[in-house]
């Protein structure tokens, strides 16, 4: 039977998706095609840097201005003032940083704000100065952070592998092709009534599940509770106990492979899938 009718709507979606994760959906390794953060950025993270100094100095930004903003809502403008003085000069200090983003740091809007302040200006015009002021924040955001957390805050994907059983390693990407083909395979094979094939697509299946909980330590220092957990492979298991029982209902078994699609594979994706895309198109290499 063609792999397309073997596979449902459920099983090519997702083959599309791991695919395109691994670089073959397009037949080839798409390269560089996304500037990597400007290297002075570089001092302020890890191996450079004890810690991420950048974000920690960006949240101290964040706090100075949510205390500075919500005194200047509730009218208390004396220490407010003070506080945009601060305000001021955290932003000047973090603008001083990457040079190459200084453009990202204008004064203007601060100034706006400062003279609605002096001039106790009214609560409608002071969220509107302090809106223009945060719109300078999400603007930086909107167009740096991905690319920096990409770089930096994920380890990358390319790199992610865990040992088999054969003493052999096992690639991020591997690891998801096999889930997804054995996904695909179980609820075919016992739907055929061909339930040794069907055992042994189970078998592979938990196998790589057992993988694929081994792959999370290579970012993570905690245990994952999710995407792998008791829920996930307790549906594995019952599959297996409708193998052993010869149902040959191909539709009970794929309500349980929907299931994990929508409890594992869909959720994971949404999490992992956009920073291991950036890092490719950073160049940062396949994880295939």
């Amino acid at each position: 039977m063609p792999r397309r009718a073997i596979l449902g709507t459920a099983g090519i979606g997702l083959l599309a998706v791991l695919g395109a994760l691994s670089g073959t959906g397009l037949g080839k390794d798409p390269g560089a095609t996304l500037n990597r953060p400007p290297q002075s950025l570089a001092a302020y993270y890890p191996p450079t840097a004890k810690r991420a100094e950048y974000p920690l100095a960006m949240l101290q930004l964040g706090r100075i201005m949510g205390a500075a903003f919500q005194e200047i809502y509730d009218r208390k403008f004396e220490p407010g003032e003070k506080d945009l003085a601060a305000l001021r000069e955290q932003y000047r200090s973090v603008a001083a940083l990457v040079p190459e983003w200084k453009g990202y740091f204008p004064e203007a809007p601060l100034n706006a704000l400062a003279e609605k302040v002096k001039a106790r200006a009214s609560e409608a015009e002071l969220r509107a100065a302090t809106a223009q002021v945060e719109a300078v924040c999400t603007n930086c955001h909107v167009q740096e952070m991905a690319r920096v957390q990409a770089l930096y805050r994920w380890k990358p994907f390319a790199r992610v592998a865990t040992p088999t059983r054969s003493g052999s390693s096992i690639s991020f990407h591997q690891v998801m092709i096999e889930v997804s083909n054995l996904l695909a395979a179980l609820p075919h094979n016992a739907g055929q009534k061909n339930f040794e094939l069907a055992g042994q697509s189970y078998q592979s299946l938990s196998e790589q599940f057992d993988y694929l909980e081994g792959l999370c330590v290579n970012c993570h220092d905690e245990p994952r509770e999710y995407f792998v957990d008791k829920s996930v492979k307790g549906r594995l298991m019952r599959m297996a106990g409708m193998v052993r029982a010869q149902n040959p209902n191909a539709a009970e078994y794929e309500k349980l492979v929907g299931e994990i699609y929508q409890q594992s594979c869909i959720p994971c994706h949404a999490i992992h899938m956009p920073p291991a895309f950036l890092q490719m198109q950073m160049g940062m290499g396949n994880p295939g």
